[in-house]
C-alpha cells in the first residue's frame, strides 16, 4: 500500500506523524513524507522519502502576510489559520501532492491537522484522506479557511464545500487523551485515538549530565519553543523567578537564540541550545513552557505537572484545557513577571494535586493505540477507497 503524508514547514507538526509513517514504513508499506525543505534533515534521519513541498519553513510563509504584524493570541492564530494555512500553503501543497500521484498514485493521505492543501487534492484523485492531530482542535476556526480552501477546490473543479465538511469524512486521528479534550467544542465523530509518542532524534546523544538529578532539589524543565516572538524577555523573566527557587534549572532555547544572550546565571541554572526533549522530561518534576501541543503531551506522558505561557497558535487552548484537567497553572501576559512565574512553579511542585493530575493524564496516554494498533484501520480505510471511514473500520 502507498500512503502519503504531508505536514507543515515545522518540526511541531512532522514529528507528531512521524511514529505512524515509520509503523506504516516498518509494515511493508511504501511511504513518503511531503513537506518544506527545513524538514529534510529530520526525514532523512528518519530513512523515510521526502518529497519537497510548499514553502521552505512557516517564516517563509509567514512573511507573506504581513497583516500578521502586531498580533498575539487568538486574533494571531486567526491571521494565520486562514490566511497563511489555507492562503499561501494550502494551494502548493495541494499541487504537490497532485504532481506526485501522476507518477505514484496514493492509495492513502495522512497530513497534519493544520495542513489544509494536501485532503483537497486527495479528494480531486478520489484517495480516502485522514488528519492527525498535531495541534488542539478548534472546530470553531475551521470556517476562517472556507474562503481559501473554496477557491482552491473551485480551481481544482471540485463541487463547493462551504461548510467544510468533507475535511474529516474519512476520519481523524485524535492524539489527546479525554481529559485534555473539550467537551463544548467535540472533535469529529470520524475521530479515533492514536497514543501521542515523543519522537526524537535518536542520533542526537543526550548530554552525561542528563540523568544525574539531585534528589535533594526539583529539577524544572523550561522551552519556550523556537519561533515564538519575544522569547528572549520572556525566557528571563523565567529564570530570574526560577533562581529564587530552591530548584535546578534546565533550560533550552533553540537554535535561533544564543544562550550567552541571557548572561551568566547561577550555578543552579543551566540553559542549552538543545536537549533531547523527552529525555529531559522523564528527568523533570515540573515544565515551565509556551503551551506547545508537541512539548505539553511529552511531559504529561511522563506524569509531569505544568506551568502554562501561552502566546499565539492554539497554545492558549493548550492552556485552558491544562488548566481545566488540574495539571498545572496558565500564566496570563499580565501575570508573567518574575514573582509571578516563581509562585506558579512554586505550587505546582508543593501542591500534590497538580502531580495527581498529571499522573491521571498519563495513564490516559498510556492506554490510547500505539500507531501500530491504529494502522490496520488505515489499512482498511485504503481498501474501502472513498467512501470508507476509520470509524467505521475494524482495529
Amino acid at each position: 500500500m502507498r500512503i502519503a503524508f504531508s505536514v507543515q514547514p515545522a518540526l511541531g507538526h512532522l514529528l507528531p506523524v512521524l511514529p505512524l509513517a515509520l509503523a506504516a514504513r516498518n509494515a511493508g508499506h511504501d511511504v513518503v513524507v511531503l513537506g518544506g525543505s527545513s524538514l529534510a534533515g529530520t526525514i532523512a534521519r528518519s530513512g523515510l522519502r521526502h518529497v519537497v513541498a510548499g514553502p521552505p519553513d512557516l517564516q517563509t510563509a509567514f512573511a507573506r502576510v504581513p497583516e500578521r504584524a502586531g498580533l498575539t493570541g487568538r486574533r494571531l492564530a486567526a491571521a494565520t489559520w486562514g490566511p497563511v494555512f489555507g492562503g499561501v500553503i494550502a494551494p502548493e501543497m495541494a499541487d504537490a501532492l497532485l504532481d506526485l500521484a501522476r507518477e505514484w498514485r496514493p492509495d492513502l493521505l495522512v497530513h497534519d491537522d493544520s495542513e489544509q492543501g494536501t485532503w483537497v487534492a486527495a479528494e480531486r484523485i478520489g484517495v480516502p484522506h485522514v488528519s492527525l492531530q498535531a495541534t488542539a482542535w478548534r472546530g470553531v476556526g475551521l470556517r476562517l479557511s472556507a474562503e481559501p480552501l473554496g477557491r482552491l477546490r473551485a480551481r481544482l473543479g471540485l463541487p463547493p464545500d462551504p461548510e467544510l465538511a468533507r475535511w474529516h469524512r474519512h476520519g481523524y486521528l485524535t492524539t489527546r487523551p479525554p481529559l485534555l479534550q473539550n467537551p463544548d467544542d467535540p472533535v469529529p465523530a470520524s475521530a479515533i485515538s492514536l497514543r501521542p509518542i515523543a519522537l526524537d532524534d535518536a542520533e542526537d546523544v543526550a548530554p552525561a549530565w542528563l540523568d544525574a538529578t539531585d534528589p535533594s532539589r526539583p529539577r524544572v524543565a523550561v522551552t519556550l519553543g523556537t519561533i515564538l516572538p519575544g522569547r528572549l524577555n520572556t525566557m528571563e523573566a523565567i529564570l530570574v523567578g526560577l533562581e529564587r527557587l530552591a530548584v535546578e534549572v534546565v533550560a533550552t532555547v533553540g537554535p535561533g537564540l544564543d544562550p550567552a544572550s541571557l548572561g551568566d546565571r547561577p550555578d543552579n541554572v543551566r540553559v542549552e541550545r538543545y536537549v533531547p526533549m523527552s529525555r529531559l522530561l522523564a528527568t523533570a518534576d515540573a515544565l515551565v513552557f509556551h503551551g506547545g501541543s508537541g512539548t505539553m503531551l511529552a511531559a504529561l506522558a511522563h506524569g509531569v505537572p505544568l506551568v502554562v505561557l501561552p502566546v499565539a497558535a492554539d497554545q492558549p487552548e493548550n492552556a485552558e484545557r491544562c488548566s481545566a484537567a488540574g495539571v498545572g497553572i496558565a500564566l496570563e501576559p499580565k501575570a508573567r513577571t518574575a514573582g509571578d512565574i516563581a509562585a506558579a512553579t512554586r505550587a505546582v511542585l508543593e501542591d500534590g494535586r497538580y502531580r495527581d493530575a498529571a499522573a491521571r493524564v498519563r495513564e490516559q496516554i498510556n492506554a490510547m493505540p500505539s500507531p501500530a494498533d491504529v494502522l490496520p484501520r488505515l489499512e482498511a480505510l485504503a481498501a474501502a477507497g472513498p467512501d470508507g471511514t476509520l470509524a467505521r473500520g475494524s482495529a
